[in-house]
């Protein structure tokens, strides 16, 4: 889609693979009862992406910020819509194929939210 990108996408699948458990796992760590919901990922994934665009110099004015952000939201729904394609093909998702490659047991907890 975009000639600005330095990682193809097959890396970035691979890596969703081995960060999203260790992303899960280190939020257990700090969870006042060592339970992960959905909502805690997404808003963890939400301060990351906005502490980059806080970095970002050419963000400079409010309609500067709100561009940035409409551009992660239009990445993300991108992104939504692949994998959502890609689900239709193997009746399961990305996410709870990565879980069941390693036994985990967050997949009630992340999908009942």
């Amino acid at each position: 889609m975009m000639d600005s990108f330095k990682v193809d996408d097959a890396a970035k699948f691979h890596l969703v693979q081995q960060v999203m458990p260790q992303l899960f796992d280190a939020l257990a760590s700090v969870s006042s009862d060592g339970d992960v919901c959905a909502d805690d990922v997404i808003d963890f994934l939400s301060l990351c992406t906005a502490t980059l665009l806080d970095n970002d110099t050419y963000l400079t004015t409010p309609r500067h910020l709100r561009l940035g952000a409409q551009t992660v939201a239009k990445h993300v729904e991108r992104r939504t819509k692949e994998l959502r394609a890609a689900q239709e093909g193997t009746g399961q998702s990305l996410l709870s194929l990565v879980l069941a490659l390693r036994g985990d047991t967050l997949t009630r907890a992340l999908t009942a939210h």
